[in-house]
């Protein structure tokens, strides 16, 4: 980590912060009712937030994208999750079986998000890579 002041610190903590600040109180305000907004809130984004501020310390831009591909992972993975499920409940007939009817009314949310949340910060480390590859060269 390069030395930096304190105040330039606290700044960076601050700016990895404000995306998981307001999307929390946008949720709290507008989108109780949205399944993958209120449940990432309920559970304070799985710590995300942490793991954020830590590698603030070590790789301020790291951090960055953590943050704020979390808010268009978020978005993902409504977006896509609420397309599935709205798939697959259109495929329920009335033969099925109630554990069938259930299965089709999940929603894939979390995991697009998890899964479009680690293929943003895994296409970061490697550009980061392959810039700092192609600079000693």
């Amino acid at each position: 980590m390069k030395h930096n002041s304190i105040g330039t610190t606290i700044l960076r903590c601050i700016i990895t912060l404000l995306p998981f600040v307001i999307t929390y109180i946008v949720t709290k305000a507008f989108f109780e009712e949205v399944y993958l907004l209120e449940w990432l809130a309920r559970h304070w984004y799985c710590g995300l937030w942490v793991i954020a501020i830590i590698i603030v310390f070590f790789n301020f831009k790291l951090s960055l994208v953590i943050s704020y591909c979390n808010v268009i992972a978020i978005g993902l993975g409504q977006f896509v999750g609420d397309a599935i499920r709205e798939y697959n409940i259109s495929l329920i007939t009335p033969n099925m079986s109630a554990e069938q009817q259930a299965h089709l009314h999940l929603h894939y949310g979390f995991p697009i998000w998890l899964l479009s949340l680690i293929l943003f910060v895994v296409v970061f480390l490697l550009i980061t890579y392959f810039q700092k590859k192609k600079r000693t060269n």
